[in-house]
């Protein structure tokens, strides 16, 4: 297999990814007609956040493959866990005084309360379930990578195949789309639904962390598949993906 020009492909792919992101958090063509193209622009807008999930499982895998001792490659995850770990905390320091300036000056939007004691426990909450703060919106991705790394590196440990570890994704996966859909749920609900739906509301919010759990382990299984099946199986993937967000998105709207 040629890994080398795969790993070119992810390199520029990643470059192109890269403006696709921009473009969704600065959204160029609002209000551009004609809507055709708009529905074509969100849909390539839907493929950058799974793409980059992609290409760390991709590369996460290469870095496993080059280690043939159990040890080595239950290090080589744990460095890209570290690595993760240590962005995500970077960032978040980073964006500290925008989430400062947040609860200073808009303290009736923390879902505990307006008291600092509430701020800091809604921020807490931001760190360690949603990765997210004020014009930090971003920060969800690395999040949802730190946990999904964490089952990765203990199915590792155990000897697990990517094959195993993609299984366990699509399960992790579809809880979140059950998560997604009971968060949504404004009709009535028993006793038990209501319980959980407050849970979830407040720690993970939704189940969007649960994306890397599918993608890094796709991503890990695609760095073993012929060539000449990649680019078929991106498609696959790709397409599988903008279906789903279209039916969750009219799901969402259905429901309200």
């Amino acid at each position: 297999m040629n890994h080398l020009g795969n790993l070119n492909a992810v390199d520029v792919g990643k470059f192109f990814m890269a403006i696709v992101v921009i473009a969704i958090h600065t959204r160029p063509f609002e209000g551009f007609e004609p809507s055709i193209f708009l529905q074509l622009y969100d849909l390539l807008c839907t493929c950058a956040v799974p793409f980059f999930f992609l290409a760390t499982g991709y590369l996460l895998e290469r870095k496993l493959k080059n280690e043939y001792s159990f040890m080595m490659r239950n290090k080589a995850v744990s460095r890209t866990l570290y690595k993760m770990i240590q962005l995500y905390l970077i960032w978040s320091i980073v964006y500290l005084p925008l989430a400062i300036y947040d609860y200073y000056f808009f303290p009736g939007k923390s879902i505990f309360g307006s008291f600092i004691v509430f701020d800091v426990l809604s921020y807490i909450q931001g760190l360690l379930f949603v990765g997210e703060h004020f014009n930090s919106w971003i920060l969800w991705y690395l999040l949802s990578a730190i946990y999904a790394l964490f089952v990765v590196k203990f199915l590792v440990s155990k000897g697990k195949t990517a094959s195993c570890l993609c299984l366990v994704g699509c399960i992790v996966f579809v809880i979140g789309i059950g998560i997604t859909y009971l968060v949504s749920c404004t009709g009535e609900l028993p006793k038990t639904g209501v319980l959980v739906q407050k849970l979830i509301r407040y720690t993970f919010v939704n189940g969007r962390l649960t994306t890397a759990f599918l993608y890094i382990p796709v991503g890990m299984l695609l760095y073993e598949i012929n060539i000449s099946k990649i680019r078929y199986v991106l498609i696959i993937i790709m397409g599988g993906y903008c279906v789903y967000h279209r039916c969750m998105r009219y799901l969402h709207f259905a429901i309200l």
